[in-house]
């Protein structure tokens, strides 16, 4: 790799048992992408860092069973709790700009295609779906596969991991 295509990459690794690693292609993210359509700054990128480490918090938690939880899950847990760990200003905005958003009304809903169609609004229903189904206590319950409701059907959707 070119010393200049190298300078346009960042990598960190920690080695050791886990490993986390963080690329980014140092591309200008003012103009591509605004999430759940907040402007760029340290309010908006300390929560994405935030959703990251519940990924990391949920790897650790779940040690050898965490490739066993679909990946959506994964991401359902990060933007469940995300919400509830940002600052309170950025919390009102990020919930007033999807004022017609409802919890998901089916598991079902909870897959991948959803997901990618639209992660923002993907987040804030994971996000309601928890406050409705019990809060914290509801994702705790998803870690353990202790959940509210059958348990033969979220046992399907906890092991899909592909």
């Amino acid at each position: 790799m070119s010393p200049r295509a190298r300078s346009r990459w960042t990598r960190t690794r920690f080695r050791g048992a886990r490993e986390l690693q963080v690329t980014s292609g140092r591309r200008d993210i003012q103009r591509e992408r605004r999430p759940w359509g907040i402007a760029w700054g340290q309010p908006i990128a300390y929560s994405i860092l935030e959703h990251e480490l519940v990924h990391a918090i949920v790897a650790n938690s779940l040690g050898n069973r965490y490739q066993k939880l679909a990946k959506v899950w994964h991401e359902f847990i990060a933007y469940a709790v995300q919400p509830e760990i940002m600052e309170s200003d950025l919390k009102s905005k990020v919930l007033a700009n999807y004022p017609d958003a409802w919890p998901f009304q089916f598991l079902e809903s909870v897959n991948p295609i959803v997901y990618a169609a639209d992660p923002d609004e993907f987040g804030i229903s994971a996000y309601l779906f928890t406050v409705a189904n019990g809060g914290p206590k509801f994702i705790g319950q998803i870690l353990v596969k202790e959940v509210p409701f059958s348990t033969e059907e979220f046992e399907f959707l906890w092991s899909c991991t592909k």
